[in-house]
Parts: structure tokens; C-alpha cells; sequence
């Protein structure tokens, strides 16, 4: 008799534990549920703005002074630019960019992470430049523009520009 009773409360036990494992399956379940929903969510939010703002881009067209080229007026990257020439205290007296072209105006330094090099560009303040060079200190969203002279770079100072990127 005494088997049979400890036999009865093992299998009680058993089906307890095996109540509780599913019960925590199905909290976990439901749980991965409500975040998928605020996932799903959260996504038809974003596409729904990334669909206005694509037809908003493509009624907002803005001519640069090259008849040939247009830029979507809202479609830019904000950067923080900065002005280099060539300057012996700088190491850059030689001219030579990153690419391996001699500097002038219209030369850009760039992170290639960023914008890679050889990219045709348009930025505010400055006009038009191709991305052909790199700077220990241009990282992320710094640009550095190419000046022709040292009181240009410091007329220009460190300001915030938007950079269009041209696609031909």
C-alpha cells in the first residue's frame, strides 16, 4: 500500500511540475507575443512615414547651378566641415590626396566609411566637390574642404553644411 501511495505522489508531483514548465512555455510565448505586436507595430509606424517622406523627396526637386544636376532638397546629410590648403605646419604641403590627385578646390576629405572616396557631392557654402581624400581627424560626419589659401580656411572656420550626394 505504502508503494502505491508514493507512487500516486510522485506521479502528482510529476504532473505538477510538468503544469508549471508549460504554463511558464506559454507566459514566455505570450510575452515574445505583445513584443512582436509592438514590434510589427513600430514598423508599419516608420514605413508609413518612410513612404510619405519618399513622395514629399519626390516632389521637393531643387536645381543646383548645373542644369544637368538635381538635388532632392531634403534628401542630405548634415556634416561638420572644417578647411584645409596645403601648409607645411599641417603636413599637406605636398598636395597629394588620399586617391593620389593633387589637391584643389572642389577636393573634399572624407571618412570612406561615411561617403566614399570618389562620390560627386554638393555642399552648402561651398558648391560642388568629389570626395578624394581622408584625415586622421575626419571621422564620421566631418568633412574638410579644400581651400586655396590659409585666411580662406580661417574665414571659413568649423560649421554645420549639408552635403548632397550627386548621382548622375
Amino acid at each position: 500500500m505504502r508503494k502505491y501511495i508514493i507512487f500516486i505522489l510522485m506521479l502528482i508531483l510529476i504532473v505538477g511540475i510538468g503544469v508549471f514548465q508549460a504554463q511558464s512555455q506559454i507566459n514566455k510565448q505570450n510575452k515574445n507575443i505583445k513584443t512582436l505586436d509592438k514590434t510589427i507595430d513600430i514598423c508599419d509606424n516608420k514605413i508609413g512615414k518612410e513612404i510619405q517622406l519618399e513622395s514629399e523627396l519626390k516632389t521637393e526637386l531643387v536645381n543646383s547651378d548645373d542644369k544637368d544636376i538635381k538635388l532632392v532638397k531634403n534628401n542630405y546629410i548634415v556634416m561638420q566641415a572644417t578647411a584645409y590648403t596645403k601648409s607645411i605646419e599641417e603636413g599637406t604641403h605636398r598636395g597629394i590626396t588620399r586617391s593620389g590627385s593633387q589637391v584643389s578646390r572642389g577636393t573634399v576629405a572624407v571618412d570612406p566609411r561615411v561617403i566614399p572616396l570618389g562620390t560627386k557631392l554638393y555642399i552648402e557654402d561651398y558648391g560642388h566637390a568629389v570626395a578624394l581624400d581622408t584625415g586622421g581627424a575626419i571621422k564620421e560626419n566631418r568633412i574638410d574642404l579644400y581651400m586655396d589659401s590659409r585666411e580662406e580656411c580661417f574665414e571659413f572656420g568649423r560649421k554645420d553644411v549639408r552635403v548632397w550626394i550627386i548621382e548622375e
